[in-house]
């Protein structure tokens, strides 16, 4: 083999090996320090990994303990059926009623209790944004003091409530929700049907 062509392999191979390793050193570089660089966010038709149960816990949580702050410590709801604003605390959430029901929609069981001690039962459904933050899409009073206000139910694939109760904002009548999961009691849940 001629000098002129081994020299040419030879800068070759040097500058293959010299791209890899500068390639390697700015990979490992960029996973030392995540939080400083962007990150790929899945596009439109790439499903995201969901929210575990105590990271959609701590979302709530976080939620309803941003909006006291606004109230003097309390959640504010107006109850319709009540014609009145309820100045709640947070008392439990449902981890075992928390739920992906699909299409970076959430939903959060929690009780909250007022100052005379009346237990409320709120559902809440948040949807996940572009940027992975929760937004809260609907609040209902479920339940007040264990008597429920409305049930669930499926019909061809979509979710249901069925009121039990009629208030002058609240007029009998069917909220759609995503479905294909089936209840546990009277709630949505994540597990696929039987």
């Amino acid at each position: 083999m001629p000098r002129k062509i081994r020299m040419r392999a030879l800068r070759s191979a040097l500058f293959a090996l010299i791209s890899m390793v500068f390639l390697i050193s700015f990979q490992s570089l960029a996973a030392e320090h995540p939080g400083e660089h962007p990150s790929v966010k899945p596009s439109a038709g790439e499903a995201r990994k969901p929210l575990t149960k105590e990271e959609m816990s701590a979302a709530i949580q976080s939620y309803i303990e941003q909006e006291a702050k606004k109230n003097g410590g309390y959640y504010e709801i107006y109850d319709s059926l009540q014609n009145k604003n309820l100045f709640l605390k947070l008392k439990k959430i449902h981890d075992d009623r928390l739920s992906h029901i699909g299409n970076d929609v959430y939903f959060f069981c929690v009780d909250l209790v007022d100052k005379d001690g009346k237990v409320y039962d709120l559902d809440f459904f948040m949807k996940r944004g572009p940027g992975g933050d929760l937004n809260v899409t609907e609040v209902t009073i479920h339940k007040q003091e264990g008597k429920e206000r409305y049930t669930w139910y499926e019909e061809k694939g979509i979710w249901k409530k069925r009121w039990l109760v009629q208030s002058p904002a609240q007029p009998a009548q069917e909220d759609k929700l995503p479905a294909g999961k089936p209840t546990i009691g009277d709630h949505p849940s994540p597990l696929p049907p039987h």
